[in-house]
């Protein structure tokens, strides 16, 4: 869940941040916009927006996100200053030109956070939760454990190729698919499927190397060496299209030693189905590429149930559901609540009609 600024719309907010965006995250202010940079020290007070910085907020009205520390805002305007830019050196900065933002698109709107609080309204999160919100602000949150439900992928995934490790003379491939380098929830799908892979891997005695994008790089447990026996090349888009996903699945699945694919949520996975549409080179027949997805939707649910994919991974909606229900209940009567990891399943063409599996796919 993204929070954003009342007076624009979520086409606005993508628009902005979508025109803004030059060379991936890098952000250049000319040609009508202003960017302001509301510093750490000056941005929070008590985990929460200082006076000043939410009055900031609420005055533009406009992009607004958390910065990469977590502890700054960057505000994104259309407007014009009859200066280039000016520092005030109190943790206060404008600039129309000349400058550089980095963008990480947790978009956020602090107003009905604040308001809820100062009802004193617990706030419960779900799903993706509420990204960047302040310390103690969420007293609880009802989701699937990403990182856990991207490792039970990789478990899978290992299963079924672990024959074909033992047997390859040189190295093998493993790509991921990963929508982007940003978000909670896909870094986590991402880096648990990594990591489990990697530790699988090195209880068989192999060594890894990693390679692609530096998020998932960097912030992997697996220990990299450059001549490792089992490559894990992550690659992410540019910008979040499926034309850009569905050609990094091309790429990876023309290289000459993969021999598994794991797109880390929907839309990675859909890219895919997409990429192999002409390369027909997913399956799980000899000498194919073993595919895995993350969530539903006909388009996953048809490629599993052909055995384009081994199998995908399937949050659980109605649990979510339910434990959201009931945690509300108990925040709201004064007990103490805490996160509820409401679990996942991996479903494949054998057991998806099955009832608890079938209850949580969607078209």
């Amino acid at each position: 869940m993204l929070f954003r600024s009342p007076r624009m719309s979520d086409e606005d907010d993508h628009k902005i941040h979508d025109e803004m965006v030059q060379d991936g995250s890098d952000t250049f202010y000319e040609n009508g916009y202003v960017g302001i940079d509301i510093d750490k020290g000056v941005a929070f007070e008590d985990g929460l927006p200082s006076p000043d910085a939410l009055e900031a907020i609420r005055a533009c009205a406009s992009y607004t996100e958390l910065s990469q520390s977590n502890r700054a805002f960057h505000i994104i305007c259309r407007g014009e200053l009859p200066f280039g830019g000016r520092n005030n050196g109190k943790g206060w900065e404008i600039y129309r030109t000349k400058r550089y933002f980095v963008l990480t698109g947790n978009v956020l709107l602090y107003d009905a956070i604040a308001d809820a609080q100062a009802k004193g309204i617990p706030i419960i999160g779900f799903d993706s939760g509420v990204p960047g919100a302040p310390e103690g602000a969420i007293l609880a949150n009802c989701a699937t454990n990403n990182y856990n439900a991207g490792a039970l992928a990789g478990e899978m995934i290992y299963a079924a190729i672990k024959d074909r490790i033992a047997a390859a003379e040189g190295t093998v491939r493993i790509g991921v698919s990963a929508q982007d380098a940003v978000s909670e929830s896909v870094t986590q799908r991402g880096l648990g499927f990594i990591d489990k892979i990697g530790e699988l891997a090195a209880a068989d005695g192999y060594t890894v190397k990693l390679e692609g994008n530096e998020k998932y790089v960097n912030d992997a447990k697996v220990e990299s060496v450059d001549d490792g026996k089992i490559v894990i090349e992550t690659l992410v888009p540019s910008q979040v299209t499926a034309e850009l996903s569905a050609i990094d699945c091309q790429n990876l699945l023309n290289k000459s030693d993969i021999i598994a694919l794991y797109g880390s949520n929907q839309h990675s996975a859909e890219a895919m189905v997409t990429a192999n549409e002409n390369l027909q080179k997913l399956g799980t027949g000899e000498g194919q590429v073993i595919g895995a997805g993350f969530d539903s939707g006909a388009v996953i649910k048809a490629a599993v149930a052909d055995g384009t994919f081994l199998g995908a991974i399937t949050q659980a909606p109605f649990a979510m559901g339910e434990a959201l229900v009931d945690t509300m209940v108990k925040a709201a009567n004064g007990e103490e609540v805490s996160d509820i990891d409401t679990g996942c399943q991996w479903y494949t063409a054998e057991n998806m009609n099955d009832d608890d599996i079938a209850i949580n796919l969607y078209d």
